[in-house]
């Protein structure tokens, strides 16, 4: 299990399959797929938690360096949720994401891996800019993109539904 990037408290590793009840357990909580477009308020089965893990598995062998990994608190290694940064809806645009279990909500967990994963983007990757998308509703979301210097662009049409889409331009300036 390979580590990405770690921040005071957080770290990012690769999803492996000893995750699936975890990952089971965030995509069945109700309040944390709220926002999520693509949710159709149907159960989400342990088989399809394991396919989701093994495709993160296969994106991190044909995208170096991009994926969703698993995102642990350093204190007690307890599965938080996950954070992305991988090619948004089928698009060219590199996107960062997050979902974390409502427990762990307002703890700044989501801005400061957020903050981390931008740099990485940016100083490891070379990427010149990365974008992040939200139901307008979704205020805790979009107040963590506002935190982490993205700019909001405008309403765009990503995962069927109208986003707020926000974004990010590596300006070769300090680090975040």
């Amino acid at each position: 299990m390979k580590k990405i990037i770690e921040t005071e408290r957080l770290y990012l590793r690769e999803f492996t399959a000893a995750d699936s009840k975890d990952l089971y357990m965030l995509d069945n909580d109700k309040d944390v797929m709220r926002y999520i477009s693509t949710f159709d308020h149907k159960e989400i089965t342990m088989s399809e938690c394991e396919r989701s893990i093994k495709r993160s598995m296969d994106y991190y062998r044909t995208h170096e360096g991009f994926g969703i990994w698993a995102t642990i608190l350093k204190e007690s290694d307890d599965f938080i949720g996950w954070t992305t940064l991988k090619n948004l809806d089928n698009s060219d645009i590199i996107e960062l994401g997050y979902r974390y279990h409502k427990k762990f909500w307002g703890n700044g967990y989501g801005t400061e891996i957020s903050k981390a994963l931008v740099q990485y983007g940016f100083d490891t990757l070379k990427l010149s800019s990365i974008a992040a998308v939200a139901l307008p509703q979704n205020k805790a979301s979009i107040r963590i993109m506002q935190k982490i210097g993205m700019e909001y662009i405008g309403i765009k049409h990503f995962y069927n539904a109208d986003v707020a889409y926000y974004e990010i331009t590596n300006d070769g300036g300090e680090s975040l």
